[in-house]
């Protein structure tokens, strides 16, 4: 197949082929989007640049049913830029036709979300765990789909989303199309290949293809104390025009990106520490071309398509070969040359050895730059600066320092020149990129969050994953204080009330114990001494009996009168038999039922389907909402969703937790439209 339109694709989709530049199928492309248009289960072996979003993307269009104003095809993708990528490709193949297309991740508002599925969104393009959470609110129906497509499953897989799409499986029709790509197939893509795809049909890219000739690699041996020094020296001798930098850490991405941004370096930092919005200000200017280096994480980088990338540089071993083969993928396409720079210490050598073994990649080991080299390429640097300034026209010269130029000598000209040459050229840090960590931590520290509604997806991959992690700790430790101080203060009244009852219980078993003594073992019963029964400032204190009617406190109010031995007695055999009621629980039905404080009930997205219980629903109200344990009221849990009555004193703190993180869950909090207030009563 040489040209689209052997493909039988409409007039509007050929014009917009045609304006993006597309004038022929690129391999992937020739052979899957036949076997899709076919509606056949398909598994691609393909990565990031070569094509493949249009090759399941151009099927899905063309089969679309323009008439049915509801969600037909889902193309499930790991992270949320991958996800924009994907939605902005689609949008773009689509131009000028009526079919609706949604991009559904975490970060962004859920409202726009709703709204967008409402208006009848025809594709729906986003992460594993949003999805889930718009089927668990029924904010979307898969009652019409007629297929999925999993984009880069063994990423979506080796972050933890397996869970997420078993369940998202488990909502489709069965009779759907599942189409499949993965530059890699571990045995947990395999297995899913196996549990959901008919008969699938492979389409497998050849070696050259999997790891392109036109990327040429190179290693150099650097143990890590040096690492920072040789990567600036290799960006001064190759001087690349764009060029990704591979951490494997988030605080790695923080030391490199401010040692190079302290060298004069134009570089900024992606990792999942940054906020949504702070993430997508960064990649913007990449893309406009204001940012020259990207220092990032694997995950961070995942999904951005960057085309003009000259050089890949590994700071970092990334300890498997799937990760190589992505991060070297970063350079080198559309047929462009590319270079993949690999800093590699004696610890990792054996390592990345056999992962170049195991994709039958040829690397060159290579020395680090020396001196001259370093000089030459900033001297070739610094000349592709000064050739792109137009000095008459940039520069604003008064003209007595035009007049002092023309009447120096040669001798005094060149002399001065190296001197003007290096105030110009000399880098400067223009931002010092250490106000944007001191600004996240700054937000992390008031419990602001970056996007509108939380996420971080990765993060449940996410991933969603640092701030969250600052702002339980300072809030468990609150609650702790909070609920030790109210306990304590509870516990005031009833712990003296239970030391006097000690108190005479020793009393009684030292009675027993000294049988010997007659008089003490001919007293039957502590109600019948007189000298107890009689003594007007224990049994006649009026402020005791006055403090019955204090019905607000339930805790004094179900001790009932402060009575002879045998009510005690009765209480403890109560206890011995069923045991003591939680008093929290028991105050929030109390006051539920009294009317003294009121509930509300607020919905969680979470149910017994995914995993948790009671105490967990719990320990989310409390660390991620810092709800007061007398605010939780009745939890009545369901399989996709959990509806707890929640006292006015929490209510704002609990609804403000929606979109934060609690294990590898996103949570969505709202109030319920469904109140349970009554059913607590009861």
């Amino acid at each position: 197949m040489d040209t689209f339109q052997e493909l039988g694709f409409s007039e509007q989709i050929m014009e917009n082929l045609a304006a993006k530049g597309y004038e022929k199928p690129t391999p992937i492309q020739a052979q899957a989007i036949p076997v899709i248009i076919e509606k056949k289960d398909v598994v691609i072996q393909s990565q990031t640049g070569s094509g493949k979003t249009a090759a399941f993307g151009l099927p899905l269009l063309n089969n679309i049913m323009d008439n049915v104003p509801a969600v037909q095809f889902v193309v499930l993708v790991p992270t949320r830029e991958l996800a924009s990528q994907v939605t902005s490709e689609l949008t773009s193949l689509a131009k000028g036709t009526d079919t609706k297309i949604a991009s559904i991740y975490g970060g962004a508002n859920m409202k726009s979300q709703i709204t967008a599925l409402r208006e009848g969104a025809q594709i729906v393009i986003g992460t594993p765990g949003r999805i889930l959470d718009h089927l668990k609110r029924r904010t979307m129906s898969f009652s019409i789909v007629r297929g999925i497509v999993l984009d880069e499953a063994d990423k979506m897989l080796s972050m933890g989303f397996i869970q997420d799409v078993q369940l998202i499986f488990k909502h489709l029709p069965r009779r759907r199309q599942v189409i499949m790509s993965s530059a890699t197939f571990p045995y947990s893509v395999e297995s899913l290949i196996h549990q959901h795809m008919l008969e699938p049909e492979r389409i497998t890219m050849s070696e050259s293809d999997i790891a392109p000739k036109e990327i040429a690699h190179k290693y150099a041996m650097v143990e890590n104390a040096e690492k920072e020094r040789a990567l600036l020296a290799f960006l001064e001798k190759e001087n690349p025009e764009i060029s990704f930098i591979f951490c494997n850490t988030r605080s790695e991405v923080k030391s490199v990106h401010l040692f190079l941004a302290k060298a004069g370096v134009n570089a900024a930092g992606l990792s999942s520490d940054l906020s949504q919005k702070q993430r997508e200000k960064t990649l913007n200017k990449m893309r406009n071309g204001q940012v020259q280096h990207m220092v990032c994480t694997d995950l961070a980088a995942r999904g951005i398509d960057v085309p003009a990338v000259t050089h890949v540089f590994n700071y970092s071993s990334s300890g498997d070969s799937e990760t190589y083969v992505h991060r070297s993928g970063r350079t080198g396409r559309a047929g462009k040359s590319g270079i993949a720079i690999s800093l590699v210490s004696s610890l990792d050598l054996a390592g990345f050895r056999q992962g170049l073994k195991v994709n039958s990649i040829d690397a060159e080991e290579i020395q680090l730059p020396t001196e001259e080299e370093i000089i030459e390429g900033r001297i070739t640097n610094h000349l592709s600066k000064l050739e792109s300034i137009d000095f008459a026209k940039d520069a604003d010269i008064a003209d007595e320092f035009t007049q002092l130029a023309g009447q120096l000598s040669p001798e005094q000209a060149q002399s001065l020149l190296p001197l003007l040459l290096e105030k110009f050229l000399r880098p400067v840090l223009v931002e010092d990129p250490t106000s944007q960590y001191q600004t996240l931590r700054d937000t992390e520290r008031e419990g602001e969050e970056g996007d509108e509604s939380g996420e971080g997806e990765e993060s449940r991959g996410s991933s969603r994953r640092g701030k969250g992690r600052e702002r339980d700790r300072g809030g468990r430790g609150r609650d702790r204080d909070r609920d030790r101080d109210r306990d304590r203060g509870r516990g005031r009244g009833r712990g003296r009330g239970r030391d006097r009852d000690r108190g005479r219980d020793r009393d009684r078993d030292r009675d027993e114990r000294m049988s010997d003594r007659p008089e003490r073992g001919e007293r039957p019963e502590r109600g019948e001494r007189p000298e107890r029964g009689d003594r007007p400032e224990r049994g006649d204190r009026p402020e005791r009996g006055e403090r019955q009617e204090r019905g607000e406190r339930p805790d004094r109010g179900e001790r009932g009168e402060r009575g002879g031995r045998g009510e005690r007695e009765s209480r403890g055999s109560r206890g011995e038999r069923g045991g003591r009621e939680s008093r929290d629980s028991r105050d929030s039905r109390d006051s539920v039922r009294s009317g003294a404080k009121a509930f509300t009930t607020v919905c969680l997205a979470l149910g017994r389907q995914d995993g948790l219980d009671q105490m967990d629903i719990q320990n989310i109200l409390r660390r991620q909402g810092r709800a007061r344990m007398d605010d939780i009221g009745e939890i009545f849990m369901k399989d996709h969703e959990s509806f707890i009555n929640i006292g006015s004193g929490s209510l704002r703190a609990v609804l403000s937790a929606d979109g934060k993180q609690y294990k590898s869950h996103e949570l969505f909090i709202s109030e319920s439209p469904v109140s349970y207030v009554d059913e607590g009563a009861k």
